[in-house]
C-alpha cells in the first residue's frame, strides 16, 4: 500500500458505510456515532466508480452519506484538525484491498495510482 493521504477528498465526497442511520442510532458504541448523526445525510450511490477495480459488489451492502463539513470545490474537510476518529481511520488503519479505496488514494500503491 502507499503511505499517507494526499488529500483528494475522494473518501469524504461520498461515505460508504454498511450501516443505516438507525441501526448508528441504536448503537451507543458506533465509532463516530454522534458525529455521523449530526453531520451526514444519506445519499445515493456515486454515478461513477471512484476506481476502476471496483467492481459492483463492492456496492453491495453500503448505506451512501455525505459529511455536511466537505468542500467540494477545494475537496477538504472544512475542518480537518478536528475530525473524528471515524475519519481519521480512513481508508482504514488495517490495508483495505485496492479495490475499495480511490484509484487517486495515496494509501494506493504508487505504480497503481492514477
Amino acid at each position: 500500500m502507499g503511505d499517507k493521504c494526499i488529500k483528494c477528498g475522494d473518501c469524504c465526497e461520498f461515505i460508504g458505510l454498511g450501516a443505516t442511520l438507525d441501526e448508528i442510532r441504536a448503537n451507543p458504541n458506533f465509532l463516530g456515532r454522534d458525529f455521523i448523526l449530526q453531520r451526514w445525510t444519506p445519499t445515493k450511490a456515486p454515478k461513477k466508480k471512484p476506481n476502476p477495480l471496483m467492481s459492483d459488489k463492492c456496492f453491495d451492502g453500503h448505506y451512501w452519506y455525505k459529511c455536511d463539513l466537505f468542500d467540494s470545490k477545494k475537496r477538504l474537510c472544512r475542518d480537518y484538525k478536528n475530525r473524528p476518529e471515524i475519519c481519521k481511520d480512513c481508508p482504514g488503519k488495517d490495508p483495505k484491498p485496492e479495490s475499495l479505496i480511490s484509484a487517486r488514494c495515496g494509501f494506493m500503491p504508487k505504480e497503481k495510482r492514477l
